[in-house]
C-alpha cells in the first residue's frame, strides 16, 4: 500500500503538470508541503514507534553478509537501467527531457511519458521512505527531509542535466557513493552534522559549474545532432509528423519546427 500510494502521489504531481501546465519545480514544491502536512496529521505530529519487527527484518538484516539495502540498492539501479537504456520508453523519457516539443513532433505521447516518470519517481520516493523507516525503526514526517539535497546532488555528481536530456544510473550511483563516504568521512572526523549541508550545498555547485564549464570547452563540447534527444526507435521522424511537411511552415503547435535538430 506504502508503494501504491507513492505511486499515486507521483501521478497526482504529473497531472498537475501535464494538465494545468504548472512548472515542475512549483508543482512538486507545493505537493511536498501538502503531502508532509497530511503525513502530520495522520501521525497527530508525533512519532510513530511500534513498527512491526518483520517489517524491519525485511528492509533491515542481511542477505550472505550483504544488507539487504544494499540489494535494494542494486536491484533498484538495474532495473532501471534497462527501463531507461533498453526499452522504448527509456529512449521516450531521454527524448521528451531533451526537448518535449522535438518529441512531440516525433509522435511521442509526451504528457504519458511525464505522468508515468513522475508516477515511478513517486513509487520508489516511497520505497525510499520504507527503507528509512526499518533503518531508525520509526516513521517520522520529516525524516526524508534531509535527503533532498543529497538526492540531487547525487544525480548532478554523476552526470545529470538539471535541464534534461541527459543522465546515466551508473554515474547517479557513483554520486551517491561519492557523497556517502563524504558524509562517512566527516563524520569519522569529528565534524560536526549541520557543516556536512554546507558541504553537500558546496558539492552540487562546484559539479554544475564544472558541468557548464565544460560545455563551454571546445574540445568538450557536445555536438547539435548528438544531445540524447533523437526519437525513440520505432516512432516517426520529426519530418514525417504532423504539419512538418515541406509545403507547411508551421506545425499543429503554432511554431516551425525545424527538423533534425531540437527546437
Amino acid at each position: 500500500m506504502g508503494l501504491v500510494l507513492g505511486f499515486a502521489a507521483g501521478v497526482i504531481n504529473g497531472l498537475l503538470i501535464t494538465l494545468l501546465k504548472l512548472p515542475p519545480f512549483i508543482a512538486t514544491l507545493g505537493t511536498m508541503s501538502i503531502y508532509q502536512g497530511l503525513a502530520y496529521v495522520t501521525t497527530n505530529g508525533t512519532p510513530v514507534y511500534n513498527v512491526p519487527s518483520s517489517f524491519v527484518f525485511m528492509l533491515n538484516s542481511y542477505i550472505g553478509g550483504i544488507p539487504i539495502v544494499v540489494v535494494v540498492v542494486i536491484v533498484v539501479a538495474i532495473l532501471a537501467w534497462l527501463l531507461l537504456r533498453r526499452t522504448v520508453f527509456g529512449q521516450n523519457v531521454i527524448a521528451t527531457g531533451g526537448s518535449e516539443e522535438t518529441a512531440w513532433l516525433s509522435g511521442i505521447r509526451v504528457n504519458r511519458v511525464k505522468l508515468l516518470v513522475y508516477g515511478i519517481s513517486g513509487l520508489l520516493a516511497a520505497l525510499a521512505g520504507m527503507v528509512v523507516v526499518a533503518r531508525i525503526s520509526a516513521a517520522q514526517s520529516e525524516a526524508g527531509s534531509p535527503y533532498l539535497l543529497t538526492a540531487i546532488a547525487a544525480a548532478v555528481i554523476g552526470g545529470a542535466n538539471l535541464m534534461g536530456g541527459e543522465g546515466r544510473i551508473g554515474g547517479t550511483l557513483i554520486g551517491a557513493l561519492i557523497l556517502g563516504g563524504l558524509t562517512n568521512g566527516l563524520v569519522l572526523l569529528n565534524v560536526p552534522s549541520f557543516y556536512e549541508q554546507i558541504v553537500t550545498g558546496a558539492v552540487v555547485v562546484v559539479a554544475v559549474a564544472v558541468d557548464q564549464m565544460s560545455k563551454g570547452w571546445p574540445m568538450l563540447r557536445r555536438g547539435n545532432g548528438d544531445t540524447g534527444t533523437s526519437a525513440a526507435p520505432g516512432t516517426p521522424a520529426a519530418a514525417e509528423a504532423p504539419g512538418t511537411s515541406e509545403d507547411q511552415t508551421t506545425g499543429s503547435s503554432g511554431t516551425s519546427p525545424r527538423t533534425g535538430a531540437p527546437l
